[in-house]
This record gives C-alpha cells, structure tokens and sequence, in this order.
C-alpha cells in the first residue's frame, strides 16, 4: 500500500506542476495529461476475467486533478486579468 501511495504522490505532483499558458490548444494540454500517464504507465482501463474495467480508480482521481489544474489556471488568468484585452477591463 505505501509503495501505490508513493507512485500516486509522484503523478499528483507531475499533475501539479503542470503549467499552461494562452497559446496553447486544448489538444497540447490533453497531450500534458497524457505524457504523464505514459510515464508513471497509468492506464484507462483495467482488463479482468469478464471485461475491461473503464476509468479506473488511479485513472480517474488523475484525471480529476488535471481538470482540477486546468480550472485554476482560468481562475488566475481571471484574478490576474492578464488575458483579458484591454478594452474589456474597465
């Protein structure tokens, strides 16, 4: 148990540190998540005697980080009003 704890503390981190910025597609930032799962080998789904588990649970709780991670980035880009034209600030 504490050897899964520290492989998902290691991926929540990679998650965590991601950064983003305005120029990026929504295809770049999906390939962030991926390359993550690749490394820390993190698949969807999970294969058992009567069919494929989809979405599994370390799957799942990454996934949700990363769109954790990508939720806060608008929300600073907001606060900080550092995307946001001009003529649309005052």
């Amino acid at each position: 148990m504490k050897k899964e704890i520290e492989h998902m503390s290691r991926v929540a981190k990679d998650i965590i540190s991601l950064n983003f910025n305005s120029k990026m597609t929504l295809r770049q930032v999906e390939n962030k998540f991926f390359q993550i799962m690749r490394k820390h080998k993190i698949k969807q789904g999970t294969k058992g005697r009567n069919g494929v588990l989809i979405n599994n649970f370390e799957w799942t709780m990454c996934y949700e980080l990363f769109l954790s991670r990508i939720e806060d980035y608008f929300r600073w880009c907001q606060f900080l009003a550092d995307d946001v034209p001009k003529d649309l600030l005052y």
